[in-house]
């Protein structure tokens, strides 16, 4: 038997003897009362064999002599074989009344005993029913601590307002271990990810490095340009997943201050011109009046960086992207579009995921490293809004953000 088995097995069989004690108290009280009331000879004594024998069937009480009395109805009845209106001798009457004293006792006693084995065996029964379902959770979370995600509880896949609290339990038991287990699937996906994105300029780097030092390669200033730009994508790739793992870990902070989002558009778009110029893309900011929003001015900026450094990488040649910035109901928010081939249906969401490309055969150096809109998702989850991406009716990706 279980500790919970045994801990309601206790609670069941306590509260039943609390209920026995409360009821036969008073009972006994009484008795003992009406005991004291008969002569010290006739007074009702009774041993623990005498209990059992009197419980399972009545006593009879043999008529006596002397003193005599009237049978009454209510009389008649406890003394077996008198009519009412016959005369009794008072020996009798003692008898019948620590006959009826003895039956009461015995009475009382064996329904308590009774009462106690039959809570009892409810107890057991309804332990069993109510630990089972418990003790299996208790199972299945000692198989998902040592390191098994897929054990499941049988359990409905959604749950109604009527079940029970078992299956409720047996129901979250399954969704946390469904998150584990996919939660585990994407740290394995990100380790190989990362450790792909990390080989790639590291191979370039020491097939360059090797070339120079056989006598293959000159050492020179376009060699040391190409090693320089592998370095800096090693940086940013790195600093891309420190900010990740900042925001996961709840420590990525915010400084907020009060500026106008139409200027930061304005001013981000003539910075990034000089990336988008080799593709003759041009970038344009547009709005209507100043936006003043309270947040991390720095923050934001990466925001747009990263979505424009998007925007620019799936842009045609002499493409045009635009961030456009306004004020609504809903509150200030901006939207970053190109005209582009768009963003492929059902990959919405998706592309917000580490490592995520729309087009899963582009290269690193053609598709980036894939943390760009992660990281524009965790920021902008971080200041309270969110970000989503669609595809404009007249071609090209429009991703919005709303603050």
């Amino acid at each position: 038997m279980s500790r919970l088995s045994a801990k309601l097995l206790l609670a069941f069989v306590s509260l039943t003897l609390l209920t026995i004690l409360l009821i036969a108290v008073t009972q006994a009280r009484s008795i003992a009362r009406e005991n004291t009331t008969l002569p010290l000879g006739e007074r009702a004594r009774l041993a623990p064999g005498d209990v059992a024998r009197r419980f399972l069937r009545n006593g009879r009480v043999v008529p006596g002599e002397g003193w005599t009395a009237v049978v009454t109805p209510r009389l008649g009845a406890r003394i077996q074989g008198l009519q009412s209106g016959e005369e009794v001798s008072r020996a009798t009457l003692l008898a019948a009344v620590r006959d009826s004293l003895e039956q009461r006792t015995a009475s009382l006693v064996g329904s308590s005993v009774i009462a106690l084995l039959a809570a009892v065996a409810l107890a057991l029964a309804l332990a069993r029913v109510i630990a089972r379902p418990v003790e299996a959770v208790t199972r299945a979370a000692g198989r998902v601590a040592a390191g098994d995600l897929t054990v499941r509880l049988p359990a409905p896949a959604a749950v109604g307002p009527n079940v029970s609290e078992t299956t409720r339990l047996a129901h979250s038991f399954n969704v946390m271990a469904d998150s584990l287990e996919r939660l585990e699937a994407d740290r394995q996906a990100m380790v190989a990810d990362v450790a792909h994105e990390l080989r790639t300029p590291l191979t370039i780097m020491r097939g360059r490095l090797e070339a120079m030092e056989d006598g293959v390669a000159d050492l020179s200033l376009d060699e040391v340009r190409d090693l320089h730009a592998q370095v800096l994508a090693l940086s940013r790739l790195v600093e891309d997943l420190r900010v990740l793992s900042l925001a996961d870990a709840g420590k990525l902070s915010l400084q907020r201050s009060n500026f106008d989002l139409v200027e930061l558009a304005r001013a981000v778009t003539a910075s990034a011109q000089v990336q988008a110029n080799p593709k003759a893309v041009t970038l344009a900011a547009q709005g209507a009046g100043p936006v003043t929003v309270n947040a991390d001015r720095d923050r934001l900026r990466q925001v747009m960086l990263n979505l424009l450094d998007n925007a620019i990488r799936y842009s045609p040649p002499g493409g045009r992207v635009t961030i456009d910035v306004h004020q609504d109901a809903s509150g200030p928010s901006f939207s970053v579009s190109d005209e582009g081939p768009g963003v492929p249906v059902g990959s919405e969401t998706t592309i917000f995921k580490r490592f995520a490309r729309a087009d899963p055969a582009r290269s690193r150096d053609g598709g980036g490293s894939g943390l760009g809109l992660a990281i524009v998702g965790a920021i902008v989850e971080l200041h309270g809004g969110s970000v989503t991406a669609a595809n404009a009716s007249a071609g090209g990706a429009v991703f919005t953000v709303r603050l």
